[in-house]
Parts: C-alpha cells; structure tokens; sequence
C-alpha cells in the first residue's frame, strides 16, 4: 500500500471512528487506538478532541479513554503541547469521585506510558493520595527501567514508619531491577549510607529477598563516614550477619586506614557480646591466612577470649545457677514430661488411630534406633539448623528495638 493509500484509509477510519463515539464510544475509541502509530500530528489533534468531548461518566469508558490517552502520549508524532493537554485530562479523571473511574484509568497508567516514567511516578502520587491503595505498588514498577523511583517511594515510607518498615510489597520489583539494572540499583543502596537515617534501611533492603543477599561492593562507598555507617548498621541489624559478613570483610581493603581499626572493634563488639565463637569462626573462614589477616583477626580472638573468661566466671556462681537454685522445678518438669509421654504411648496402643499403626521405636545408647520387631541397629541422622540471630534482641527486645528506631 503506498502513502496516498495509507493516508486515505487513516482518514477514512477515522471518520468511521468518529461517527461510532456516539453509540459505541468504547468501540470508537478502540477503533482510534487501531491507527494511532500511524497517524500524524493533525491526525492526533483530532483523535484528541474527539476523545475529549466523551463524558468519561462510566467506567468503562474512562478505562478506554485513558488508555487511548496514553498511546497518544506515547506517539512520537505527538507534540509536547498535545501530551501535556493528555496528562491534565488523565489528571482530572484520576481526581474522579467515583472509585471505579479511578481504577480504570490507573490500570491504564500501570500498563501504559512507556518512557515516562517520570510523569507515571507523579500519577501514582495522585491515585495514592485519592485511594490509599498501597498494595498496588508492588506490581507497579516492573515495567520501569530506572530503579529511582521505587527508592524514592521507599524512602518516604521509611521516614514515617521506621524501621517497622515491611519490605514486603518491594522485594520483588527491588529484585527485579538488580537482575535488569545491576548498577544503578547497587548505586540507589549505596546511596542511602551517605544519609546516616537511612543507613538501617540500606541492610535492611540488602538481606530482603527470601534467599539471596545482594552482594553490594562497599567498597565503593568513597567516604570515610559513609564506610562508618555502613559497618555500624551491619554490625547493628538483628539478623543475617553470616550473609552479610563476606561484604563487610571487604572493608579490610579500605583506603582508609582508620575503617581497619574500625571494623576490628565491631566485629570485637559483637563477638564478645553476641554471637561469640560462631562469629570468629566464620570470619576464620572468610579471611587468608596472610600476616596482614593474622593481624586483623589477633584482637576478635581476644575478644571471644575475654568472653569465655567471663562465662567460666559467672558460671562458677552458684548464686545464678538454675542447676543449683532451681534444681527441684527441673526434676518435676521432666518427670511430668516422661510421665506423660508414657500415658500417650499406651493409649495409642488401644485405639484404631493413626497413631495405634505406628511401631514402638527403642534408642540405643543415645545414637542408634530399633523397631520392636526388627533386629536392625540403625544409627541415628543428624539433622541441624541454626540461625544467627543477635543476641541483644532477646536479652533486652523493647531497648534494642528502640535502639534500631533511633539510629
């Protein structure tokens, strides 16, 4: 089909288009979205002010309309002037009193406007004042290229609610833009323990996804405060540090000679008060055996040192000894366990239950099992889990958790 072709059966569907707004307005305005990539600008002035003298006083209507709008936005035949006219028509359908109005165009703008993300971002600022509706951003920015954005957003929540701050409807799109804009989103991190307040969230968005950590350079941080900060909110959060050690060992290699000392005091810090051997083993694991990390890790061994010379002490106090003190409530516990741990098993052995199917399992010496009717010795497995959790949080949870609030 050559221009003159083309052109004729633009203008042609958009007569048709036009005749259809008044008894089918949605399939009219669906009509005009079928030839808006080709059109040019006096051809989308006039889609326009078609489109705009349709009441949007239905749902469905608004949802086509706002629709049409954004492609118009999109085009790049559409003058500045044109799109601006398009977002204020957007604006005001948005600023609906009906709900269902401000639905349906929304679900235009999350679908819609590719390249504007900047005008999409201010939208959802609107539809969110209007509605309330939070749980639309967890889908909203997974079309968005630049991971700015949803800081921003987060951010803001964070200034409100604290460090109660759920991750929850940001993880995914989070994820998403480290897989599709790994720089950038390293870089928005990063960002955030140059402002001390909002180091904790910086941690706190590095452990989010359920079983990835993203492996964030600090090095990178160019500041000497900012490293501060950085090593002070790992060392601070509640959870995690196994994951988040290997990044904060990187630090050792600092251009600032003072982040070494530094980093050796917290990790000293958390191993006397919290995590104890656990902690010096893992930092055993994540360091050479070069002289320079032999003296890096001298003073964390005196630390869990002065540790075990504290336990030995407080442990020969009988004072504060449950065994010695509190002897008779252990005995009654665990004969009251094991007497009703027997009156279990012989019911089960009555009734026609699941639990009357069942064999009587006999321990050997503490590592080894039987059926009752089966001469096979079988060792037991070994079956372990653990989680690092610092210990602060339980010895004293509301002052620790007014700690993490007031960092």
């Amino acid at each position: 089909m050559d221009s003159y072709e083309s052109s004729s059966a633009i203008t042609q569907t958009l007569e048709e288009a036009k005749s259809l707004l008044a008894s089918n307005p949605i399939e009219g305005l669906r009509l005009f979205c079928t030839i808006i990539t080709e059109c040019k600008l006096v051809e989308l002035e006039d889609i326009y002010m078609s489109a705009s003298a349709i009441p949007s006083e239905e749902s469905p209507i608004a949802n086509s309309r706002s629709f049409l709008l954004c492609k118009l936005i999109e085009n790049e035949n559409t003058s500045k002037e044109l799109k601006d006219n398009c977002f204020q028509e957007i604006i005001s359908m948005l600023k609906s009193n009906d709900a269902e109005i401000v639905d349906s165009v929304f679900s235009s703008i999350q679908y819609g406007l590719a390249g504007f993300e900047h005008e999409k971002y201010h939208l959802l600022h609107i539809y969110l004042n209007k509605t309330k509706k939070i749980a639309v951003l967890k889908d909203f920015f997974y079309q968005f290229k630049d991971p700015r954005y949803i800081f921003d957003i987060v951010v803001r929540m964070y200034e409100v609610q604290g460090f109660k701050l759920s991750l929850a409807l940001f993880s995914d799109a989070i994820e998403h833009f480290w897989s599709s804009a790994t720089a950038e989103t390293e870089r928005q991190i990063l960002n955030l323990f140059s402002q001390k307040e909002f180091g904790m969230l910086a941690v706190k968005i590095i452990v989010s996804p359920h079983s990835y950590t993203y492996p964030v350079d600090l090095l990178k941080l160019t500041s000497l405060e900012d490293q501060k900060t950085a090593i002070e909110c790992i060392c601070r959060y509640p959870h995690s540090i196994d994951s988040l050690l290997p990044m904060l060992l990187k630090l050792r290699a600092s251009g600032h000679k003072e982040i070494k000392v530094f980093l050796q005091s917290k990790l000293a810090e958390l191993i006397f008060e919290t995590y104890h051997g656990t902690l010096l083993e893992l930092i055993e694991k994540g360091i050479t055996t070069s002289n320079v990390d032999k003296r890096f890790i001298a003073p964390l061994k005196k630390a869990l040192q002065a540790y075990d010379e504290m336990k030995d002490y407080k442990n020969g106090v009988k004072d504060i000894n449950p065994w010695e003190n509190e002897k008779n409530f252990m005995d009654l516990y665990y004969s009251l366990e094991h007497e009703t741990q027997a009156v279990l098993m012989k019911d089960s052995q009555k009734d026609s239950s699941f639990l009357s199917m069942l064999k009587n399992t006999i321990i050997v010496r503490g590592n080894a099992w039987k059926h009752e009717d089966d001469a096979a010795v079988r060792p037991l497995a070994h079956i372990q889990s653990s989680t690092l959790v610092d210990s602060r949080a339980y010895k004293n949870p509301l002052a620790y958790e007014q700690e993490l609030e007031n960092f």
